[in-house]
C-alpha cells in the first residue's frame, strides 16, 4: 500500500481543498499527495523527495504502532527497515473511537479530559502549524506536512476486518537522535537550546511539553542540539492547561542572548497569523497565540527571563488561574464596561474588540509589577 491522492473530506480546510482540486498533479509513478504544500508552495520541493521515500517504504514495511503517548501514532520505515517518519492519524486522537490506546486503557473516559484545550481531530493541524511557525528554522521543528495514507494495518474500530484503511493526518520527518532529554541531566544542554524550546512553547501555549518530547543529539565535545517534537496539544482554545517541564531548569533563569532577543523582537506575527488562518486554526486559538507572542516580546524586551515569562503563563496552583488568565479576564471585563458606558449599539464587532484588547493588554504587560509574577 502507499500514500494516496484524494480529498480526505471534512478534515481539509476549504481553502486547501479548493487549491487541491485545482492543482492535483497527474503523476502515476508516485501516487502521493502533500496536501499542505499546495497552499504553502515554498515547501513543495523540500517534501517531494521525502514523501517518495515514505511511499516506497510503505510497500515494503507496514506502519509500526508507537506504544508511547495517548494518541494513535505510527512509525513509517524505509524499504530498508529504518524509521524515516512519524504519522499521526487525526481519527486516532484522544477519545476518538479509532484510538487504539483509548480502547486498551482501563479507563477510556479519562482520555477526553486529558487536554481540554484541544478537541479530538484538531491535533494534526497543530503539528503542521508548529512547523510552519518555524519557517526561520530557529526552533528546529522537524519537517511536517499533512497526508493521506492507505494501509490494511491501521486500526479501525467499526470495521477491523476491512482490507484497506485510509487515514488522514500529520507526517513528520524522523530526526536521528541520542534519545529523550529526560534521560540525562538538564544541565547537559546549552542555555540557548533550552531557550529556543521555551520560546516556541510560550508562543503556542504548549500544554504537553515534557522531557520525552524534547529529543537531543550531539556529544559533549561537539555540543548538544535539542529537537522539539509532539505539538498536538498546542494552540489551544483556552489558557488553563499550559505547562512546561523545563520550567525549573536552571537555563530558564538565564538571560536571553542578543541574537535570541532580536529573533523575538522581529518575529512577524501578522505573517504567522495568516499561516494559521490558512490552516483553519480557530479564531480563539489565534487570539491566544497573538496574546502569547505579545507577552513574550514585551517581557523579553523588558529584561525578564524565560522563567519569569513562564511564571506568568503557567498556573502555580492548578485550581487557580494563572497571572495571564487573570489579566485577560480583567481586560474582557474592562471592554464590556467600555461598551456599556459608551452605549455601543450592538456592542463592538470582533475586530474592534480584539484591537482594543491587544492595546490594553500591551499596556498592562509593559507596566507589570515583578512582584505579581
Amino acid at each position: 500500500m502507499a500514500l494516496v491522492q484524494g480529498s480526505p473530506g471534512k478534515y481539509i480546510p476549504p481553502s486547501l481543498r479548493n487549491r487541491l482540486q485545482r492543482h492535483t498533479p497527474e503523476v502515476d509513478s508516485v501516487p502521493l499527495q502533500n496536501l499542505v504544500s499546495l497552499k504553502f508552495e515554498n515547501h513543495q520541493r523540500s517534501f517531494s523527495s521525502f514523501l517518495e521515500q515514505v511511499n516506497e517504504g510503505l510497500n515494503f514495511c507496514p506502519p509500526e504502532p508507537c506504544e508511547e503517548g495517548v494518541n494513535g501514532t505510527y512509525f513509517i520505515k524505509s524499504k530498508n527497515g529504518s524509521i524515516i517518519a512519524v504519522f499521526k492519524p487525526n481519527d486516532e486522537e484522544g477519545d476518538a473511537v479509532n484510538n487504539p490506546k483509548h480502547h486498551e486503557s482501563p479507563s477510556p473516559a479519562a482520555f477526553g479530559s486529558l487536554r481540554k484545550g484541544i478537541k479530538p481531530g484538531e491535533a494534526a493541524h497543530r503539528e503542521i502549524a508548529a512547523y510552519l511557525l518555524d519557517n526561520e528554522h530557529f526552533f528546529g521543528v522537524p519537517e511536517t506536512t499533512l497526508v493521506t495514507i492507505e494501509h490494511p494495518s491501521f486500526f479501525n474500530a467499526k470495521n477491523p476486518s476491512t482490507s484497506s484503511k485510509t487515514k488522514f493526518g500529520s507526517i513528520q520527518r524522523f530526526v536521528p537522535n541520542n534519545g529523550a532529554s529526560w534521560d540525562v541531566a538538564p544541565k547537559t544542554f546549552p542555555v540557548k537550546e533550552l531557550h529556543k524550546i521555551g520560546i516556541l512553547d510560550i508562543m503556542i501555549l504548549n500544554s504537553d511539553r515534557h522531557g520525552g518530547n524534547i529529543l537531543y543529539k550531539g556529544s559533549k565535545e561537539e555540543g548538544y542540539t535539542l529537537i522539539p517534537i509532539d505539538h498536538s496539544y498546542s494552540l489551544p482554545h483556552s489558557m488553563e492547561h499550559a505547562w512546561f517541564d523545563w520550567f525549573y531548569w536552571d537555563q530558564a533563569k538565564q538571560p536571553f542572548d542578543q541574537q535570541t532577543l532580536s529573533f523575538i523582537a522581529n518575529y512577524n506575527v501578522a505573517l504567522k497569523v495568516k499561516m494559521l488562518q490558512d490552516l483553519a486554526i480557530s479564531a480563539d486559538s489565534i487570539k491566544i497565540f497573538k496574546i502569547c507572542v505579545s507577552l513574550l516580546q514585551i517581557m523579553a524586551a523588558n529584561g525578564y527571563t524565560l522563567f519569569d515569562i513562564a511564571s506568568v503563563v503557567c498556573r502555580k496552583d492548578l485550581r487557580k488561574p494563572s497571572t495571564l488568565e487573570l489579566i485577560c479576564t480583567d481586560i474582557e471585563k474592562e471592554i464590556k464596561d467600555i461598551e456599556m458606558k459608551e452605549n455601543h449599539e450592538g456592542g463592538l464587532d470582533y475586530q474592534e474588540k480584539e484591537a482594543l484588547f491587544m492595546e490594553i493588554f500591551k499596556s498592562r504587560i509593559n507596566k507589570l509589577d515583578p512582584k505579581s509574577i
